[in-house]
């Protein structure tokens, strides 16, 4: 049996090196590279990447501030591949060191923690087979990743994002929502119970990890490592952001269009459409992109949201989000939930309108927005656990008052950020509650519910007059 070395690589000093050994890598399974045992006595104990840490590039494991191939300055990654009818996509957010918010709040984007270690990534990848064993995946890429220019440029926001929080004494608050392609996320064997000193708050903080975001991950893959074409970016050379960040960038240029008509815009970018998303394909337009997709924007997951005040100051539509089902709502937990998670890691680009006293609606500019931690963990927890809770206990009424259904759900007169209501107007799109729970029903009319363990397809929402106060004060005026 090889005998590993003490601490660090000391037999691949070389970005070369280390990608050819990665090269040799590729085609063989996780259990013919493994030479210690791991994998078929204890799981994978620690994960994939420990075993090619031990048995591939002989190394011992370590949680140390410097690179895995420190003469190189290269950190070693072992990540998942997930097919689908679109291709390989990353199967998850790729993580990165754990955050000392002690020492990071102390150091510039150049000295940070982050840079240091993982300024250059070798990359191995895996193709995950859900009910395989885990022995049995096979390594089918590698890539020595480079950040390119313009995409380390939206990076460096985000490292200033993350550490300003930490410097205003907030990094309780971090939330993978506060950036686009370098996120801090929660890091630990129990996340929820795992937490830090901080330097500017005596709050203690979640542990959390820099991470490259799932969605930027599979467009790297789908880029640098299988060739693929990719949707048109906002930034054509990293020269035309002049100093500004990417986000301001953006807002920039939508401004530069303030108070034009829709009818305006339509005609100025030969738009030819009425379709629900205009709001978003004239945005799209002002930014330089031909088609409905930006490649910055889907990198980093945002979500573009058409706002419309209307003149009296005021928003009709709330913000819907998926339909969920009942029975996968019942079988989670408030910090693994997936509407949690779907706020908890997404930023937002509001694109705001506004009638004029003619009922003209005219651009107004754009917003970039995620929600803040208390409005998180506060109003849109206490809601989601009461919808779980009806949900899983059985606990839902419907009570039909001349055919029109009423229920118990949450509704948005109940709480200031979030609600539950269908998304659409077919009351009779079904979904099955859980198994072993019922609704109650009663009807005083000619229409009487017909199931008793099936409900109307639900959303969660979030209000109209919440997303009105999220607004910065120039759309409110």
């Amino acid at each position: 049996m090889k005998k590993l070395t003490d601490h660090k690589n000391i037999e691949y000093k070389t970005q070369e090196e280390i990608l050819l050994r990665g090269a040799e890598a590729v085609g063989k399974t996780i259990r013919q590279i493994d030479k210690y045992g791991r994998v078929d006595t204890d799981g994978v104990k620690g994960g994939i990447g420990h075993v090619i840490e031990e048995s591939w590039y002989g190394y011992q494991i370590n949680s140390d501030a410097e690179p895995d191939f420190p003469e190189a300055g290269v950190e070693l990654k072992v990540t998942g591949l997930v097919k689908d009818k679109t291709g390989y996509r990353a199967k998850e957010r790729l993580v990165l060191n754990i955050i000392n918010y002690m020492e990071e709040a102390y150091t510039t984007f150049d000295t940070s923690s982050f840079w240091h270690k993982n300024k250059r990534l070798m990359l191995l990848f895996y193709e995950y087979m859900p009910g395989s064993h885990p022995g049995d995946f096979k390594i089918i890429e590698k890539l020595l990743y480079k950040y390119p220019a313009d995409d380390l440029a939206i990076i460096k926001d985000d490292w200033e994002k993350i550490v300003g929080k930490i410097r205003a004494g907030k990094a309780h608050e971090l939330s993978e929502g506060d950036t686009l392609y370098l996120g801090a996320c929660t890091k630990g064997a129990t996340a929820a119970s795992s937490f830090r000193k901080q330097p500017f708050s005596d709050i203690l903080a979640k542990q959390r990890a820099y991470c490259l975001k799932n969605k930027y991950m599979t467009y790297v893959v789908k880029k640098y490592v299988f060739g693929e074409a990719q949707d048109e970016k906002i930034i054509k050379n990293v020269a035309d952001l002049g100093g500004r960040s990417f986000e301001s960038f953006v807002t920039d240029k939508l401004a530069a269009y303030k108070g034009k008509s829709v009818e305006e815009l339509k005609s100025l970018f030969q738009i030819n459409s009425n379709a629900k998303s205009l709001g978003a394909i004239i945005a799209y337009k002002i930014l330089g992109i031909k088609g409905n997709k930006a490649a910055e924007l889907e990198s980093a997951g945002v979500m573009v949201k058409t706002i419309r005040v209307r003149c009296n100051g005021t928003i009709k539509e709330s913000m819907s989000f998926p339909p969920f089902k009942f029975r996968d709502l019942a079988a989670e937990s408030w910090e693994d939930s997936t509407f949690g998670n779907t706020l908890r890691e997404t930023r937002f680009l509001f694109v705001i309108y506004r009638y004029d006293h003619n009922n003209v609606l005219r651009l107004m500019g754009g917003q970039f927005w995620n929600i803040p931690y208390d409005d998180l963990e506060t109003h849109v927890k206490y809601m989601w656990e009461r919808m779980h809770g009806l949900v899983s206990c059985g606990q839902i009424k419907l009570t039909i008052k001349q055919n029109v259904v009423y229920n118990n759900l949450p509704a948005k007169t109940e709480n200031p950020v979030a609600h539950v209501r269908p998304h659409g107007t077919n009351r009779m799109t079904v979904n099955p509650l859980p198994d072993g729970t019922t609704l109650e029903s009663t009807s005083d009319g000619s229409f009487f519910w017909p199931y008793k363990d099936k409900l109307t397809t639900q959303c969660f929402w979030l209000n109209s007059d919440y997303i009105l106060s999220q607004l910065d004060n120039q759309f409110k005026q």
